[in-house]
């Protein structure tokens, strides 16, 4: 996985490799602060706007199955929704 960033002061623009895809997110900035809002009750999901490490092998495994039209996966997850994508 290759990334690249760059970043204003609330999102961060990621860019990611995954096998021979790219895919660009945006992610929080400052994903500790997300958590903060989450603990003060300000947000209710403090995990959305995280790249969790097991998403990238979770994509890699899509993406190298043999899934053809009209099957259908899902994804029991949290996060910026990379395996969605």
């Amino acid at each position: 996985m290759a990334t690249n960033e760059r970043s204003n002061d609330d999102f961060k623009e990621v860019l990611l490799r995954v096998g021979d895809q790219q895919v660009v997110l945006m992610l929080p900035a400052d994903e500790e602060a997300v958590l903060n809002d989450a603990a003060s009750g300000k947000t209710v999901d403090p995990y959305w706007g995280k790249l969790w490490d097991s998403a990238v092998g979770s994509a890699r495994c899509i993406l190298n199955s043999n899934l053809q039209p009209g099957m259908s996966a899902l994804e029991l997850g949290c996060g910026a929704g990379l395996v969605g994508i």
